[in-house]
């Protein structure tokens, strides 16, 4: 799905860390501007992944499990 597909008109980011502040703080720094997805870590984001298609992804490296390029 592209963001011209996507209702809302706008790109569909989905942002991957595993401390809630740094998503809370994507949230609140660009609010209105995208259509959001968020993720507290690589597993959670291939979950969502599965479910929905994304436009961009942004994410930390250095998390549990699994680092930022393995899930790209």
């Amino acid at each position: 799905m592209t963001a011209m597909s996507n209702p809302t008109g706008k790109a569909r980011v989905l942002f991957v860390d595993d401390e809630p502040r740094v998503l809370s703080s994507m949230r609140m720094l660009f609010r209105g501007s995208y259509d959001m997805q968020f993720a507290e870590g690589a597993q959670q984001a291939i979950e969502l992944l599965k479910a929905q298609p994304v436009d961009v992804i942004v994410s930390d490296q250095r998390m549990p499990g699994m680092t930022g390029i393995e899930l790209l």
